[in-house]
């Protein structure tokens, strides 16, 4: 498995859907960008992040995509899960960033963007943000 000190290190975007599709075996992860083509891999298998479906529940199913993605990749199922995991967190985070500078007017970024940012909007239709709420402070203090 490929061992990233810091998300930023992923500099190659590799469009993998056709070498998806034909159960291609990545002996050499170091090759490939294995992040984007996990992404991919995720992307293709919907009830592994799209809670409206009947599948999502489905654990034997999500189990056996783990299990083909982890073959695909040459990695180890939690090792995927894991690695997934992170690139879901670090999406949220900046889509979160990126959001409160539009909000707050600070214009442009000097950050550097997010290299899966354009490759994991597929999911935020599935994301939803979390409301925090600081009404019940004030319903203490009438």
């Amino acid at each position: 498995m490929v061992h990233y000190e810091d998300d930023n290190e992923f500099n190659n975007e590799v469009d993998t859907r056709n070498v998806v599709d034909e159960g291609i075996t990545f002996m050499n992860e170091d090759s490939v960008d294995a992040d984007a083509i996990l992404i991919s891999l995720v992307q293709n298998h919907p009830y592994l992040y799209n809670k409206q479906l009947s599948d999502f529940k489905d654990n034997l199913k999500k189990e056996n995509a783990w299990t083909e993605i982890a073959k695909i990749l040459n990695m180890k199922v939690d090792e995927c899960h894991t690695r997934w995991t992170r690139l879901r967190e670090r999406y949220s985070r900046e889509k979160k960033q990126k959001q409160e500078e539009t909000t707050t007017g600070s214009g442009v970024s000097k950050r550097k963007t997010y290299e899966f940012f354009d490759n994991m909007q597929f999911l935020d239709p599935f994301v939803k943000k979390r409301r925090y709420s600081t009404e019940w402070r004030y319903s203490i203090c009438f």
